[in-house]
Parts: C-alpha cells; sequence; structure tokens
C-alpha cells in the first residue's frame, strides 16, 4: 500500500524502475519459501506470481503515458 500510494503521488519512470525491483525481490523470496516450506509452497508460488505481474505492469508504466506525464 505504501509503494502504490507512493506512486499515486509521484508517478515518475525511476519511481515505477524501484517499485518493479521491489517486486521482482518479493518474488525471488516467495520462491525461496516454496522451496523450503512444501506446506506453503502453492501460496507461495501464488503470491510470487502476482509479485511478476505486478513488476512486469511497473515496467511497462515506466516507459508509458503515465510515467512521461510526472516527468
Amino acid at each position: 500500500l505504501v509503494q502504490a500510494a507512493l506512486l499515486a503521488r509521484r508517478p515518475a519512470p525511476a519511481a515505477f524502475g524501484v517499485g518493479a525491483g521491489v517486486d521482482g525481490l518479493h518474488a525471488l523470496t516467495t520462491v525461496a519459501l516454496a522451496a523450503v516450506d512444501r506446506p506453503q509452497r502453492r501460496i507461495a508460488l501464488n503470491d510470487g506470481a502476482v509479485a511478476v505481474v505486478l513488476m512486469m505492469l511497473d515496467l511497462w508504466t515506466a516507459g508509458g503515458p503515465v510515467a512521461k506525464e510526472g516527468r
């Protein structure tokens, strides 16, 4: 939620790049959790998939018209 509030307030390409980095790191940690915790594997992989989608949207937005307006 903090990330979304910051991006809504200041939609600059660099901010979306940082957001993509945070989402990518989140995805990596969910893969690590899935590797070591079998009961949580399905939840972790689903959460990681959502993080990857959000990362891709951040990267797409960083080059799109929303980010260019904030320059």
